[in-house]
């Protein structure tokens, strides 16, 4: 989803900087330099830098607009009851240099702040991938200096700052994100489920339930919504999110032990003991299974 975003952020911005030709010059004029090239697609030229597919589309030089970002790293926070799993594969971590970005020759122009930006946050992409938590956030805040409408440099940066104990200024990025992108479905998931382990019921409802209907099919935000329903009491709420969590993602045992839970709070011990068993059938050695077992006994 990140992905779709970004490429049509990116139509967008070209559209904008190719307004004197017809609104799909750019895109013939890209088709025909890709199809010059044997196995290169339109999609594949577009992870070339913005200065480059200019150049390659016969465009001028952009006016001031937000940079095609990288996609974030889609990594959820954790819900109360059991983590979420669905951290992303990223590539194999590199050793990112610590030294910014080259200026341009000339003194840095609007349009190179923003790629800069979209430079930095990359950057901050790949030091937060190798675990090096600090040096990733303070790439985070360059590409934001540069460019501070990069929602997906909020966004990583909150997750960064939560890796690192610092609850609250993750919160308040988190927020920016959401306001510079109001479906942004990962940070609404994310700052709600930090607002529920804060024991802020209402508000990490609220931000949850707009994940679930920024992505109605992430398992995860479904399953993170059945979280914060279960701890406000509303079990069989709670128990239909884990529900539809488990149709979109069969294997997905977080989900099933939560339900095992929420079966346990509604007095259905027999239902809760089969879900808790099904986990171990699939994953012996998931240890919150047997121990629910184990104080059923």
């Amino acid at each position: 989803m990140q992905r779709a975003g970004v490429w049509r952020r990116l139509r967008r911005r070209l559209d904008r900087a190719c307004g004197a030709n017809p609104a799909t010059a750019w895109r013939l004029e890209l088709s025909r330099r890709a199809g010059e090239l044997p196995g290169v697609s339109l999609r594949r030229l577009m992870v070339l830098p913005f200065a480059a597919l200019l150049a390659l589309a016969g465009c001028g030089e952009p006016p001031r607009a937000a940079p095609a970002a990288a996609a974030p790293a889609v990594l959820p926070e954790p819900a109360a009851a059991v983590a979420a799993t669905n951290s992303p594969a990223f590539a194999a971590a590199s050793e990112a240099s610590a030294s910014p970005p080259a200026a341009e020759e000339g003194g840095p122009s609007l349009a190179t702040d923003a790629e800069r930006a979209g430079e930095w946050s990359s950057r901050g992409d790949q030091l937060l991938n190798g675990g090096r938590l600090a040096e990733a956030a303070d790439a985070f805040r360059e590409a934001l200096r540069l460019d501070a409408t990069l929602e997906s440099a909020h966004y990583n940066l909150a997750y960064t700052l939560t890796r690192m104990d610092r609850t609250d200024e993750a919160i308040g990025h988190y927020r920016e994100a959401i306001r510079l992108a109001p479906d942004y479905a990962e940070a609404h998931n994310n700052l709600g489920n930090l607002l529920n382990k804060l024991g802020q019921r209402e508000a990490a409802l609220h931000h949850l339930q707009r994940a679930v209907e920024a992505n109605p099919d992430s398992a995860s935000a479904h399953n993170n919504l059945g979280s914060a329903l279960a701890a406000a009491g509303r079990v069989p709420e709670a128990e239909a999110c884990f529900v539809r969590a488990l149709g979109l993602r069969p294997d997905y045992l977080e989900a099933r032990y939560n339900l095992g839970l929420a079966c346990l709070q509604r007095g259905a011990p027999d239902e809760a003991r089969r879900q808790f068993e099904e986990i171990l059938r699939q994953k012996p050695d998931f240890q919150p299974a047997r121990q629910a077992l184990a104080r059923m006994r």
